[in-house]
C-alpha cells in the first residue's frame, strides 16, 4: 500500500526541510542595525529656492532601516540661518506610508527654527523615519545648515536655544545618547 504512494509522503517531508534550512539562513543574513549605528543609514537632504515672496529651505530626511532596539523618543530637526533672517513660516511633515501621519511648526529661536517630532511605532504605524520640514525666510541667508539629531531613549525636552544642535541640553537629563547629521544647504 505504501510502496505507491512513496512520492506522496517524501514530497511534504523535502518541503519541511527546505523550508525550516531557508528560514534559518534568511534570519541569519538579514542585516540588523542599533539606533546607535542608524546614523549610517540615514539621508538627510536639503534645498534653497527663490519665491514670490523670498527663500524656501526645504529638509528631507529618511531612514529605511528599523532600529532592533526599537524606536522611543523623541528627534528634532535644527535650521540654521544664521543671525538677522526674518522667518516667515515653518512646517514639518511626517510621512507613512503616502500619508502625511503629524504637522507641526517650529519653534522660531534667534539664529533658526527647531522643530521636535516623535520617533516611535503605534500600531504598525512608524513615526519619525520620514519626513519634510519647509521653513520660508524674507531674504536668502548665507550660510544655512540643516542638523537632525536622533534620540533613543525617554528624556527631558530639549532647550531649544541654538538651531544648530550643536550642543543639546536636555534639562535636568545627564547622558541622553543621540547622534547628529548635517547638511550645508545652498548660499552665497
Amino acid at each position: 500500500m505504501f510502496r505507491d504512494n512513496k512520492i506522496v509522503l517524501l514530497l511534504p517531508a523535502i518541503l519541511m526541510v527546505v523550508m525550516v534550512f531557508g528560514g534559518y539562513y534568511y534570519l541569519n543574513n538579514t542585516d540588523v542595525v542599533t539606533n546607535e549605528e542608524l546614523e549610517q543609514f540615514a539621508k538627510l537632504d536639503s534645498s534653497i529656492q527663490e519665491t514670490e515672496n523670498g527663500w524656501e529651505i526645504t529638509a528631507e530626511w529618511d531612514w529605511t532601516m528599523m532600529p532592533t532596539d526599537g524606536l522611543y523618543g523623541e528627534d528634532y530637526l535644527g535650521i540654521h540661518l544664521g543671525e538677522n533672517i526674518e522667518v516667515v513660516s515653518s512646517t514639518l511633515k511626517l510621512y507613512h506610508a503616502d500619508g502625511i501621519v503629524l504637522e507641526n511648526e517650529g519653534a522660531i529661536v534667534e539664529n533658526g527654527v527647531i522643530f521636535s517630532f516623535p520617533n516611535e511605532i503605534i500600531e504598525n504605524e512608524v513615526l519619525g523615519n520620514r519626513g519634510t520640514a519647509v521653513v520660508k525666510v524674507e531674504k536668502m541667508p548665507s550660510n544655512a545648515s540643516i542638523h537632525l539629531l536622533h534620540t533613543w531613549t525617554a528624556h527631558s525636552p530639549l532647550e531649544k536655544n541654538e538651531a544648530s544642535l550643536s550642543n543639546p541640553l536636555f534639562g535636568e537629563a545627564k547622558n541622553v545618547p543621540y547622534w547628529t547629521l548635517k547638511t550645508q544647504v545652498g548660499g552665497e
